[in-house]
């Protein structure tokens, strides 16, 4: 199919929606067939032999080995990755670029660390940052914190609490929602008291239900080690509430304002104490921050359906070049299994 797209995404991003306004923009531009590719949740291949029937394949967040993507390398192929993943699938190495640009894949990027990787392989990147509009529902009366945390899973609640003087702290609402194969994290007895910790354990909340959370609240709490792009926080910051996560990316990366949030280094020991009303007065900054972010974004959009149809060079790859993905791949499998047999027996 010579115009039409075949998009690919991961199974997860359904679930979660964290994808959503990517299809909902691609909607307006392209004709396309989704696959939603079910290994990572359930296990299951879709049939490879269903991308000979296209001309263009757009991936978002999930991808293919090398050696599969070497059988379809001339077709124009475009990749969204995501932070978090590459990171905990160690590829972020040079040798895993090297490959992407050997291959000729296109890039679109929500990531500064990816988008500097791109540039520095000389590879085609389409480099975006995404904003929610800001919404009409702000709250202006909360003259005390009111603190909003997610449990995923990974960071935990009880760690964030030393950035707070407690008198200024009016509640803390911790929803106990766990990503797959992770356990939320233990809140004392003392400090449910100490800190007014309302505990919420409940499972997928309604998006108008989550609104009522993001308009009663004015502070949020990234809850992850590193984001693929961030739409929890995003969503908290279109509310104008403040955005408190760690320096990595994407917080480090979209909280580039000191009246948007802080960011803080993993095991900070400086004494670092949040102003309340610091925070409190600069909440219309905020919503004017985002409007603007939100509108830059809105004209960067505009321009990425040329950069999803314009043509590649169908160069063939050398064979020496071949022989380096090839040799990769190999090597990146091994020591990825080597990785999942050590963490199987705890020793990573």
């Amino acid at each position: 199919m010579k115009n039409k797209f075949l998009i690919i995404d991961n199974d997860y991003s359904r679930t979660s929606g964290s994808t959503k306004f990517i299809h909902q923009e691609l909607d307006k531009i392209l004709d396309y067939d989704l696959i939603w590719d079910e290994k990572w949740s359930k296990s299951k291949n879709y049939d490879k032999k269903i991308l000979e029937n296209y001309d263009n394949i757009l991936f978002i967040h999930s991808f293919l080995s090398f050696k599969e993507i070497l059988k379809i390398q001339k077709k124009n192929i475009i990749w969204i990755p995501m932070f978090d993943s590459l990171y905990n699938l160690n590829q972020l190495n040079p040798y895993f670029w090297k490959s992407i640009k050997l291959l000729n894949i296109k890039i679109i990027s929500f990531c500064d660390a990816i988008t500097k990787i791109c540039l520095n392989e000389k590879i085609d990147v389409f480099d975006i940052r995404y904003f929610l509009k800001t919404s009409e529902n702000i709250n202006y009366n909360l003259k005390k914190f009111n603190i909003l945390f997610w449990d995923r899973g990974e960071l935990k609640i009880k760690n964030w609490l030393k950035y707070f003087n407690k008198q200024d702290i009016e509640r803390i609402t911790v929803i106990q929602r766990p990503d797959p194969r992770k356990k939320t994290s233990f809140i004392s007895d003392k400090d449910k008291v100490d800190y007014n910790i309302d505990v919420k354990q409940i499972g997928y909340i309604e998006k108008e239900e989550y609104k009522k959370y993001l308009t009663s609240h004015n502070v949020y709490i990234c809850p992850r080690f590193r984001e693929g792009i961030g739409i929890s926080y995003l969503e908290a910051l279109s509310h104008g509430m403040f955005i408190l996560g760690l320096d990595a990316p994407t917080m480090n990366e979209y909280i580039d304002n000191n009246k948007i949030g802080k960011f803080i280094k993993l095991n900070e020991t400086e004494n670092i104490k949040l102003s309340l009303n610091e925070i409190i007065q600069t909440q219309k900054n905020r919503e004017n921050l985002n409007s603007e972010k939100y509108n830059i974004y809105k004209n960067k959009i505009l321009k990425v359906k040329y950069f999803l149809e314009k043509n590649k060079e169908n160069n063939n790859i050398e064979y020496k070049n071949k022989i380096f993905i090839l040799f990769y791949q190999n090597i990146y499998n091994f020591l990825f299994l080597i990785k999942r047999i050590l963490i199987k027996i705890k020793i990573i």
